[in-house]
């Protein structure tokens, strides 16, 4: 498995991004809040994101997350 794995911190910050059809995304927040595809997730929360789908985000406040990245659908985490 080819997995790319980021971490990094928002402020203030609005992305989007449009997935390819077979990448496969799991983002963990590790302290802060943000909101990703209209959902708020909080220190400790995560979602996945998958097949073509467009990731929006956006963090008002410092957030610190993890970004897990892997190009096939089996996800063991």
């Amino acid at each position: 498995c080819n997995a790319t794995i980021s971490r990094g911190r928002l402020r203030g910050t609005n992305i989007t991004r449009t997935l390819d059809e077979k990448e496969n995304v799991v983002l963990y927040v590790i302290d802060g809040t943000v909101n990703i595809n209209r959902k708020t997730l909080n220190k400790g929360g995560h979602i996945r994101v998958s097949g073509a789908e467009t990731l929006n985000m956006h963090a008002e406040s410092e957030v610190d997350i993890l970004y897990i990245s892997m190009p096939e659908p089996s996800m063991a985490l």
